[in-house]
């Protein structure tokens, strides 16, 4: 569960920063990425924590 977990967030991070990277950024250039990481790394501990207080709220308190 945690794996599949750990990939969701990846993969969605990775598409963010692809995507910043488009729109904010310019291309799809070094600079560009380098300029979008913090905002990247932002939305990964956003995203994962949202993620995880639903993954533990779905699972309630008879566990």
């Amino acid at each position: 569960m945690m794996r599949k977990l750990t990939w969701d967030v990846t993969i969605a991070a990775l598409v963010f920063w692809v995507l910043m990277a488009l729109f904010r950024g310019g291309g799809l250039t070094p600079v560009a990425f380098e300029n979008t990481f913090f905002q990247m790394l932002i939305f990964a501990m956003i995203y994962a924590a949202i993620r995880v207080a639903l993954l533990v709220l779905r699972k309630g308190d008879g566990e």
